[in-house]
């Protein structure tokens, strides 16, 4: 792995090994790290055992390993090729997930804003990549360019990923991704297959799989799965048929998932549907094998970009920036201002954060895959076909709360107080606010009762 990844450090006064830099750069990252100087700070209390299997340099001097300094993570990490990283380490990680693959390889597509990143052209920075169904293992990733988006990326994203001999691979994606180039490059091209869920981007392929399938749930379904959580008892019903008359690159079968939503007592909830087209057999696919594929393609939220967003602090929302002039003349971008409920309670006298405000109006909207049947189109009690599905957004509609007479309001600054003003007690001593700012708001009978030198 390490000989596509150029080092391109001087060999001259170099002491550690790339490998052993990308290595505990990894394990601090893994630990907790999220900047250079703390991967340093890392590595450095690493015991000597771990730093001996890491490839660490031994000091026959001092009698210790010695350790890369911040300085040289960040320039090692700032010089590398980042695709040829990633395309290093997606390779290596294929190769141990299909050590327990059982000749089937599913393999889930989809991209994510990350609104804690941006680049000095977008401020933005969208991420591309490709998880293992049941491992839930990233094996690719690309950066999505800020002139085009993830619909473009598909070629260079699953370059690294090739089949194998008598080895099928199944790319499962969603509506954004139902396009013929796509399909023609999957198949084609490639000789992979794909799971694909269609939606109002494409209104005659959606038309035509409506009419072909809509007859069929009038029958039983072919395949049918029943759960019971989250308070709430859940039927998936699949129907799956031929794509005859389907214009679709090498389309050959399509399907309808409906999942029905019940109470603890029964009642129907809710009814969604989903409308795939997929380029596999009838012979190698079942209604049993669509229904997993399109449901397990979801675990790329929770098992890849959950993991990204939440537990690497990657979506946090970049807080306004303002450039400052240098001494050099340039320009740079000064730190982030802390936000308004972290501030000092003497800077929120006049905040408008404290103002009552109306409630926004918000939107509720579903997962990609599935066509939502709302309440206005579909009668629940008295239907059990979903209706016709329309091209536009599915969403509910926009109200608005009147909060005029509402008692939750926010505290005020004079009875509420910030974290951060207490974050002064724990500077040194010369640090601290002066005290003679606060006796100017002191009252004159308390102040005059404090300057009283009581005799011994």
């Amino acid at each position: 792995m390490s000989g596509l990844i150029v080092d391109r450090r001087s060999p001259r006064g170099k002491v550690y090994g790339l490998v052993f830099v990308l290595a505990a750069s990894l394990v601090a990252v893994l630990a907790g790290a999220r900047n250079f100087r703390s991967i340093a700070d890392q590595v450095a209390d690493f015991p000597p055992s771990l730093l001996s299997r890491l490839g660490g340099v031994w000091c026959r001097f001092s009698g210790v390993f010695r350790v890369p300094s911040r300085h040289t993570v960040r320039r090692v990490l700032s010089d590398i090729d980042g695709d040829a990283f990633d395309l290093a380490v997606g390779s290596w990680l294929l190769e141990r997930v299909r050590r327990d693959s059982d000749g089937l390889l599913r393999i889930a597509i989809d991209g994510q804003v990350f609104r804690g990143a941006w680049t000095d052209e977008n401020d933005q920075f969208t991420l591309f990549s490709a998880m293992v169904h049941r491992e839930g293992v990233t094996i690719a990733q690309v950066q999505v360019p800020a002139d085009t988006n993830e619909i473009t990326q598909v070629k260079a994203l699953l370059a690294g990923v090739l089949a194998r001999d008598a080895e099928r691979v199944v790319v499962t994606m969603d509506a954004a991704h139902t396009q013929r180039d796509t399909a023609e490059h999957l198949v084609g091209e490639r000789g992979l297959d794909y799971v694909a869920t269609c939606k109002g981007n494409q209104p005659s392929l959606l038309r035509s799989v409506f009419t072909k399938v809509v007859p069929l749930t009038k029958g039983p379904p072919h395949h049918v799965v029943k759960e019971r959580g989250h308070g709430r008892l859940s039927h998936w019903s699949t129907w799956v048929t031929d794509a005859e008359g389907i214009d679709f690159p090498h389309v050959r079968q399509i399907a309808c998932i409906r999942w029905d939503i019940f109470n603890m007592d029964g009642q129907r909830v809710s009814k969604e549907c989903a409308w795939i087209v997929t380029s596999i057999a009838p012979e190698r696919a079942q209604a049993a094998d669509l229904h997993a594929y399109t449901r397990e393609h979801w675990g790329i939220e929770n098992k890849s970009h959950y993991v990204r967003g939440v537990t690497w602090v990657r979506r946090r929302a970049p807080s306004t920036h303002r450039k400052r002039a240098t001494s050099h003349g340039d320009t740079q971008k000064s730190r982030r201002r802390p936000a308004a409920t972290q501030r000092s309670s003497r800077h929120q006298t006049n905040h408008r954060s404290n103002r009552p405000r109306s409630h926004q109006s918000t939107t509720t909207t579903c997962h990609l895959e599935r066509e939502l049947i709302t309440q206005s189109d579909l009668d629940l009690s008295c239907s059990d076909h979903p209706a016709i599905p329309t091209t536009g957004s599915t969403g509910a509609a926009h109200t608005k709360h009147d909060h005029a007479g509402s008692t939750n309001v926010p505290d005020s600054p004079a009875t509420s107080r910030s974290p951060r003003s207490a974050s002064k007690w724990l500077l040194p001593y010369y640090a601290r606010p002066s005290p003679h700012k606060a006796l100017s708001r002191t009252p004159p009978e308390v102040l005059e009762s404090s300057r009283t030198v009581t005799p011994r």
